[in-house]
């Protein structure tokens, strides 16, 4: 059970932070939020994360793309230590992590370790926290991103296989998770 905060008289709507706002996610959730009367804070680099949650209510934290692994495997844990960093002593009382399905301190995957690992840091740092675990996610035709874009197939006709080909597939379209 969380410990008890100091109740503080807060604003209806908080200042939203979007940390990988720069991402096919984070420019798609920035675009449908334009439209809200909340203030989105989007962090377009590291350091701009502590300014952005000084008096915000909420972060959401996007991790990175499962098949950027060379960029995502380094850098989902490194992110997510750096918001832990940056909320400290911050207002934000609530965490919303887009995570990654199958995410597991004993996975075969080294990307689904390092986002399980990401996932007990923010356990561990005792903020209201949701956690959404995504399959693939898709988007539409115009933008469809990196999962679609690996599977269609090249000017041979050939198509990549995620893993060992064996797997089940459930992609989530990417409207439906923001």
């Amino acid at each position: 059970r969380r410990a008890a905060r100091p109740h503080r008289e807060r604003p209806l709507l908080e200042p939203v932070v979007i940390n990988g706002s720069t991402g096919w996610l984070g420019r798609a959730l920035r675009q449908r939020l334009a439209t809200s009367p909340l203030e989105v804070r989007p962090v377009e680099a590291p350091g701009d994360l502590l300014a952005a949650c000084n008096d915000a209510g909420s972060v959401v934290h996007l991790g990175g793309g499962v098949l950027s692994r060379a960029r995502s495997v380094g850098t989902v844990l490194e992110a997510t230590e750096a918001l832990v960093d940056s909320v400290t002593g911050s207002a934000i009382e609530r965490i919303v992590f887009i995570s990654t399905a199958g995410a597991s301190p004993r996975a075969r995957s080294e990307y689904l370790r390092a986002t399980a690992n990401a996932e007990a840091c923010l356990h561990a740092f005792r903020r209201d926290l949701v956690i959404l675990r995504c399959t693939h996610v898709f988007g539409p035709p115009e933008d469809p991103g990196e999962v679609v874009e690996a599977l269609r197939a090249d000017s041979r006709h050939r198509v990549a296989v995620i893993g060992s080909g064996s797997q089940q597939v459930a992609p989530v379209y990417r409207e439906d998770v923001l």
